[in-house]
């Protein structure tokens, strides 16, 4: 194989690229415009919908956060009351 042959392979594999490449955009182009660019109104709408689950979920985070404050204020109270009960109560009686 010569240099012409050579510069001949990769001349055809370079012209090939490019139609391979102008035929992807044509397809791409035409699809476009017959369905809709990638991002209509669906996936907005989409979107949309992800913020607003995320958003609920954050508060639904914030209320177990909340709860679970509670739960310890509750058991500490319910100590605090225990202790004042055996403190009161005379020895010998429980």
């Amino acid at each position: 194989m010569d240099v012409v042959e050579a510069i001949m392979i990769l001349g055809s594999m370079g012209m090939l690229t490019g139609l391979g490449v102008s035929f992807f955009r044509l397809v791409r182009h035409y699809v476009d415009r017959k369905f809709g660019a990638v991002g209509g109104p669906e996936v907005e709408r989409l979107r949309g919908e992800v913020e607003r689950l995320r958003s609920e979920l954050g508060g639904v985070e914030e209320l177990h956060h909340r709860l679970a404050d509670l739960e310890e204020r509750l058991d500490f109270t319910e100590r605090v009351l225990t202790q004042q009960r055996h403190q009161g109560l005379p020895r010998g009686v429980e």
